[in-house]
């Protein structure tokens, strides 16, 4: 995948990518030697979503958001916080992210940043983002909420 990603990068805009061109959105080869027990279906997580979710989840989504070396042409840029989803989010969960890295993550190249309590309750939903485009949200959520929740 690391190949791939490489080859989206230089596509520059001209890539599926997620509000950054440094964040090509990838998917997994659909190739059974590549679904490894580590990662598919990794048993951790596995454990994790069947505690969360009852007995036989469901995996219906699997694609990954490669944040990319800087290039000559295009510097790292941090993507903004975000909802992966544009309606509140109901309680008990419906769905759940499982991340993987690629690569051994480590102060210096960073990791994903992951701000609790932002997809609950009056922090989620439609209402708590970012302008809007058309019937979607932009996933963006308002600097003002970000504020309070930094307090939290």
């Amino acid at each position: 995948m690391t190949s791939d990603a490489r080859k989206l990068q230089a596509r520059g805009k001209d890539m599926p990518f997620n509000y950054n061109v440094d964040n090509p959105q990838q998917d997994p080869p659909p190739i059974k030697a590549y679904f490894e027990s580590s990662t598919f279906p990794n048993p951790i997580a596995t454990q994790i979503t069947t505690g969360m979710l009852g007995p036989r989840p469901k995996w219906t989504f699997c694609s990954g958001n490669s944040a990319m070396p800087p290039t000559v042409d295009v510097q790292p840029q941090r993507q903004p916080v975000h909802a992966d989803a544009d309606f509140a989010h109901p309680s008990p969960p419906f769905a759940l992210v499982v991340n993987l890295p690629l690569i051994t993550f480590t102060p210096e190249n960073g990791s994903t940043e992951v701000w609790l309590g932002t997809h609950t309750g009056e922090m989620s939903g439609f209402k708590v983002q970012e302008e809007a485009h058309g019937e979607r949200a932009s996933g963006c959520i308002q600097e003002a909420l970000l504020e309070q929740r930094r307090q939290v």
